[in-house]
């Protein structure tokens, strides 16, 4: 009974090793695809706190919207939208001033 099953499960088991061989192959084409698609860059927090800090600081006269932000940065603006929220409002170098009507919306420049 058991090497009845052994023999049917044989040719499954190649199969699915064959199907597995080729994923293998075709995942690092595929991971290239998907990066590039996107194109946008990715940052851990600390990073984009500093990348946003020193594209703040290269223009101290101009204030920026979140979005402006991340296009300069090329990543995107709900990235940007968080980090400002929960950390830029409480760094001493980046100022948030109030835009638009009933002041839910925010520019930002540096100090």
């Amino acid at each position: 009974m058991y090497q009845q099953f052994q023999e049917k499960m044989k040719p499954l088991e190649d199969e699915l090793a064959t199907v597995m061989r080729k994923l293998e192959q075709n995942l690092p084409k595929l991971e290239e695809t998907a990066s590039e698609s996107t194109g946008l860059a990715k940052y851990g927090r600390g990073q984009l706190g500093s990348s946003i800090k020193d594209l703040l600081r290269s223009n101290p006269e101009r204030a920026f919207k979140p979005k402006e932000i991340a296009d300069e940065l090329n990543t995107k603006s709900t990235t940007v939208s968080i980090w400002l929220n929960k950390y830029g409002m409480t760094d001493e170098e980046i100022e948030r001033i109030p835009s638009g009507t009933g002041g839910k919306r925010f520019v930002y420049k540096i100090k």
